[in-house]
């Protein structure tokens, strides 16, 4: 039919830059482009989302690949659509069906044949497969970035009761701690000690949680001894600078903490329904 075909070294090229980039999607269109007009003329590739097909990326003459149901059928069953006008196959993944790449052909003259089907299969298992790593590649850097901004709130939520610690010791070395403050300032110490305690204890608690075994205790917890403790923190630090830091928490200090949180939920609810 005289259809030419892309060669085996471009066709690797771009499965390779496809494995080694975590934009495949932008590379997709690439591969897509490359393939037409010299294979087919037009391409597309689907892959299945939370709402259905999506197309990821296309070339050529969308209106060969308009009807939709032989992709459809290829992306449930996992079957390939395959005539001389159309091939429809799934894109495959650890034994699982994630998408589909079509071809189609302008006319009968330019009609797929037996050495184009093979050719498009033989594609198609490489583009799933380029796919498949370059989604392992960007869930790799996903989950270092989120590993990086778990360290960096872990050392902080550790260096603020130890700021404390030491902050209070260090006043308490010098003398500069009036007696009657000295029993207080021992709680401080104490309780922030029992805080970065407890930090570690979460840590353990998250290695039960990965391995399967971590139990919840569900508690009352009085908001007064969370903020009371938030300002005995910072206390060292104001008292050097000789800043007077004050709480007065109001009794109904719970109600308006409710009607917070309801605004709060009517807010995302709004923001949901008009983005």
């Amino acid at each position: 039919n005289g259809r030419g075909r892309p060669s085996s070294l471009g066709v690797g090229l771009a499965t390779a830059a496809l494995a080694s980039s975590p934009e495949y999607e932008r590379t997709l269109s690439d591969v897509a482009a490359s393939l037409v007009p010299r294979f087919a003329a037009a391409c597309a590739v689907h892959f299945i989302g939370e709402h259905g097909l999506q197309q990821i990326a296309s070339a050529g003459d969308e209106s060969l690949i308009a009807d939709a149901r032989p992709i459809i059928d290829t992306a449930a069953s996992g079957a390939a659509v395959v005539d001389q006008r159309l091939i429809a196959l799934p894109l495959r993944a650890g034994g699982r069906i994630f998408g589909t790449i079509a071809f189609a052909s302008a006319n009968a003259l330019q009609s797929f044949d037996a050495d184009d089907r093979s050719f498009a299969v033989q594609l198609a298992d490489y583009v799933a497969l380029a796919v498949d790593h370059a989604r392992l590649f960007r869930d790799l850097q996903q989950a270092s970035r989120l590993k990086d901004e778990f360290l960096a709130t872990l050392s902080h939520e550790l260096r603020t009761p130890l700021n404390a610690v030491l902050g209070w010791t260090r006043m308490l070395r010098r003398g500069t701690v009036p007696a009657e403050r000295r029993d207080a300032v021992l709680d401080t110490i104490e309780r922030n000690a029992a805080a970065q305690m407890q930090l570690v204890e979460e840590l353990l608690d998250l290695s039960a949680m990965v391995a399967g075994g971590l139990r919840l205790t569900v508690t009352r917890v009085d908001l007064r001894d969370l903020l009371g403790g938030a300002v005995e923190t910072i206390r060292p630090a104001a008292d050097a600078r000789s800043l007077h830091v004050s709480l007065t928490i109001d009794p109904d200090l719970r109600l308006k903490v409710l009607e917070a949180l309801d605004v709060l939920e009517r807010t995302v609810k709004i923001r949901t329904a008009f983005p």
